[in-house]
């Protein structure tokens, strides 16, 4: 070979060689970091599937006024109930029912990556703060809405009631994400006030808003 060429070689080859190995596939992806699955609910769509549902993406604000928009829509329930168990002759207390509401909703607070003991304290403080409202009611400290003229069954207003449950675990869980200081920013009793002006009950709304005054 000419020695031109044997230099021609020594110097471009490994070049080219190098060019040929960058071009071929080798079958590797690149790695990213991905997040735990975030319970559905807040910063989650059906067109979009789970989105990051951390402090970062959603507005202590936020979360505190869809927390209390579904606890204002198990308080309403109240005043039938009332009307119910007046027409019944029952008592406002049944502690047996308690007793299987706060089994159940210890067994789901783990699908929503909350302590048994947080969602527990969570829904006892809503029962407290029902029982509360339907004395009201029953005491006339409130007027009766037109609802409680002809009050559903009670254990249709039980399935309606139940059937929130997942979602009130759903925001309690993105409430308790936020740190004890970014809840305290946020005026939950002015928020009350917005989306629950027809429940004018001082002691119930102080029962009710409890856990989240942490």
């Amino acid at each position: 070979m000419p020695a031109e060429l044997h230099g021609w070689n020594r110097r471009v080859m490994p070049g080219m060689v190098a060019i040929l190995l960058a071009c071929i596939p080798c079958g590797c992806q690149p790695t990213t970091a991905t997040d735990p699955t975030p319970p559905r609910g807040i910063g989650t769509t059906p067109e979009t599937g789970p989105a990051a549902t951390t402090p970062s993406a959603i507005a202590p604000q936020a979360a505190a006024e869809n927390l209390l928009r579904l606890m204002g829509e198990r308080l309403r329930w109240m005043a039938q109930v009332a009307a119910w168990k007046k027409q019944q002759g029952t008592p406002v207390d049944d502690p047996a029912r308690e007793k299987v509401l706060l089994l159940r909703i210890e067994g789901l607070a783990a699908q929503y990556d909350l302590a048994p003991e947080m969602a527990r304290e969570f829904m006892a403080a809503q029962i407290e703060a029902a029982k509360s409202l339907q004395r009201a009611y029953l005491a006339g400290d409130l007027p009766w809405p037109e609802s409680a003229a002809q009050p559903t069954p009670l254990l249709q207003i039980r399935d309606a009631l139940d059937a929130l449950n997942p979602a009130l675990l759903n925001a309690v869980s993105v409430w308790q994400r936020f740190s004890p200081e970014q809840c305290r920013e946020v005026d939950v009793a002015t928020i009350a006030d917005k989306i629950w002006p027809e429940i004018a009950h001082a002691p119930t709304r102080k029962l009710a808003l409890a856990p989240l005054l942490r």
